[in-house]
């Protein structure tokens, strides 16, 4: 009997969220480090030309998706490059609600405009994972806090299934 490489895939996929369970809550396992391959929209350089790696949340949403799709939200990402396609300088991209820093890390690889980015991720293992995902890139400001129109500590909700289904209203929440 052969066994097709699409079978093989879907069989995978479909066992990935109990596997990622199995890490996380027998075995502790809190992140997954990958290193992405050239092609892929998630490899970028530090400012001394070696490659990042790229940490991974051992949910079933962003690290799942990210894991099996090679990429996350390409969508987002096509918008922006055909918003600033015809834009001659460079820009800043401030990232609002950064949670891993997959959205910056995948604009830096796309976008070659980028002079500067802005990140910003309460969350602090978000923002932990953040960090590690833009080590090195010189021109990153990240910022463990939210932004509003004034300061205060307001309580902060949480998907234990998705890292970045974090908010400030409860009802929000799966």
């Amino acid at each position: 009997m052969n066994i097709s490489l699409n079978d093989i895939l879907k069989s995978f996929q479909g066992q990935l969220p109990m596997n990622l369970k199995l890490l996380s809550n027998v075995y502790q396992v809190s992140e997954l480090v990958i290193d992405p391959e050239k092609t892929s929209p998630l490899y970028i350089l530090n400012s001394k030309n070696n490659p990042i790696s790229l940490h991974l949340p051992l949910d079933t949403y962003i690290g799942m998706e990210t894991l099996l799709n090679k990429q996350y939200f390409p969508q987002g990402i096509r918008m922006l490059n055909e918003i600033i396609k015809e834009v001659d300088a460079s820009f800043t991209l401030v990232d609002i609600g950064a949670n891993i820093g997959l959205y910056s890390r995948q604009s830096i690889h796309i976008l070659k405009k980028i002079k500067n980015i802005h990140a910003y991720e309460p969350h602090p293992d978000n923002f932990k994972l953040l960090k590690k995902n833009l080590l090195g890139i010189e021109t990153a400001e990240l910022n463990n806090y939210g932004l509003g129109v004034k300061t205060g500590v307001l309580d902060f909700y949480l998907d234990g299934m998705n890292r970045g289904n974090n908010s400030l209203n409860m009802s929000a929440m799966s």
